[in-house]
C-alpha cells in the first residue's frame, strides 16, 4: 500500500553543523508532524527528536547537490524530510508499521510538499531505489540515535 504525505509541520528545530555535511539539533524536544494517508484513512506521524540527534540531511551524493541539496538552509520542511525518511529506515520502518516503499513515499511526498518540483521528487524517489536499497541501509543507525534513543514515533488516526 502506498502512502500519501499530505502536511509536513514542525517546531523547535535548531540544527547546528557539528562537522561537515552533519547537523546536531541544539533545542532540548523538536517535533515533526506528517500528516498522510494510507488505505484511504488519514493519519498523523509525529516524530519527537531530543537534544543531539544527528542527520546528514538528505543522501545526496555531492556531484549532484546542485540539483538537490542534502541540506536546504532556507526550507526546513524539505530537511524535515529527509529526517523521516532516515529515522524511519534506521527503525526498519518503525518495526515493520512501514515497507521500505512507503517510507520511501515520505521522502518523495516531502519534497513536494517542501515546494520542489514533481520531476525532482520524481528523481529523487528513483536515486533512492537505485542507491539506498541494499539490505546495508534498511536499519542503518550510522549517526546513533537509535542507540542512543534520540528519536521516537507516534501514529494517530484522525477523523
Amino acid at each position: 500500500m502506498a502512502v500519501t504525505l499530505k502536511e509536513l509541520a514542525f517546531r523547535n528545530l535548531t540544527f547546528a553543523e557539528e562537522k561537515k555535511k552533519v547537523w546536531t539539533l541544539k533545542d532540548n524536544i523538536g517535533m515533526i508532524h506528517a500528516t498522510y494517508t494510507k488505505n484511504d484513512q488519514k493519519f498523523m506521524l509525529t516524530l519527537k527528536l531530543k537534544s543531539g540527534f544527528r542527520t546528514d540531511g538528505a543522501s545526496v551524493p555531492s556531484l549532484f547537490t546542485w540539483f538537490l541539496p542534502k541540506w536546504d538552509k532556507d526550507n526546513m520542511t524539505y530537511n524535515c524530510a529527509a529526517i523521516i525518511h532516515d529515522c524511519l529506515y534506521s527503525a526498519k520502518g518503525i518495526k515493520g508499521t512501514f515497507t521500505r516503499e512507503e517510507c520511501d513515499d515520505f521522502f518523495r511526498g516531502g519534497v513536494r510538499v517542501a515546494g520542489y518540483s514533481r520531476f525532482k521528487a520524481g528523481v529523487a524517489d528513483k536515486c533512492i531505489e537505485w542507491f539506498a536499497s541494499s539490505p546495508t541501509h534498511w536499519g542503518d543507525d550510522d549517526l546513533d540515535n537509535v542507540k542512543n534513543s534520540l528519536f521516537s514515533f507516534s501514529i494517530k488516526k484522525l477523523a
